[in-house]
């Protein structure tokens, strides 16, 4: 096991989870911890890793976060929910006393029962999304039409400092990724990346191809991002839908972008035109 304590002005990749920032994966997606709690969990080959954004009145910037994040390594089945239980709680344990040191706000009162899985193990038709992708019921006919059928997600949480939303084919091949970073990890999602997305606001990429959007959140004086990008098929390594529209990738990527920042009570939100 490892833990890590940062100020977000020190936030790295090591405080995402793996292979968050290749997007174009399905894997190192992420579930919330659940109770409002700051945090987030994800399960890739047996390791696990939680991280969990503690608020914090500090007058300097980049010190209004203090970032926790704790990986395990164990060969484990990433459904293993004793685990998934036992790394939520030692993660908030240690929250807890890294806020009374630091002088941060408490993460919040500990969840009865298993954490939730993550997205990939759970998918519901595009009309009857109200967790992570219930955005996707505003653009539910512009999918269809693109050759989504189903989506993948976990329960709704708005205090989850990250969030992934998946929307698959018809044999049920995750297709697009939807995902959320919110803003103290914005700093080390741009670590792993050569893309400067975050400093053009917002923009389509027609030949990558990928969508982006950004807002001001409250806790941070970095912007959060949004993103939607086609995902790879994992026997085929191809895209799993390779003609993907960017006129569909817009629609989707604001509608998403317009909701989660809604319901973070974001502000100053970037569309692409």
């Amino acid at each position: 096991m490892r833990v890590d304590l940062r100020w977000e002005a020190q936030a790295s990749k090591e405080d995402l989870p793996d292979h968050w920032s290749e997007t174009t994966l399905s894997v190192g997606s992420v579930a919330p911890m659940g109770n409002e709690l700051p945090g987030a969990l994800s399960s890739t080959n047996g390791n696990f890793h939680a991280t969990l954004a503690l608020s914090c009145p500090h007058e300097a910037e980049g010190h209004e976060s203090l970032l926790i994040t704790v990986g395990l390594a164990r060969d484990a089945r990433h459904d293993d929910p004793e685990v998934r239980t036992d790394l939520r709680r030692f993660t908030v344990g240690t929250a807890a006393n890294a806020a009374r040191k630091f002088g941060c706000r408490q993460p919040g009162s500990l969840p009865s029962g298993t954490v939730a899985a993550g997205p990939l193990h759970h998918s519901v038709s595009l009309a009857k999304t109200q967790g992570s992708c219930a955005a996707v019921r505003g653009f539910a006919d512009e999918a269809h039409d693109a050759g989504l059928r189903r989506a993948f997600e976990t329960p709704a949480d708005r205090h989850a400092p990250l969030m992934d939303c998946f929307l698959g084919t018809r044999e049920g091949k995750p297709a697009l990724r939807l995902s959320t970073t919110l803003g103290p990890y914005t700093k080390g999602y741009m670590a792993t990346r050569k893309t400067s997305l975050i400093r053009n606001g917002a923009g389509v990429d027609e030949e990558d191809p990928y969508a982006w959007a950004t807002a001001a959140c409250p806790g941070s004086s970095h912007r959060s991002l949004f993103t939607a990008w086609p995902v790879l098929d994992d026997s085929t390594k191809k895209l799993a839908l390779d003609d993907l529209p960017s006129d569909f990738l817009r629609t989707a990527l604001n509608a998403y972008a317009k909701k989660t920042a809604h319901d973070r009570g974001c502000t100053d939100l970037r569309l692409p035109d």
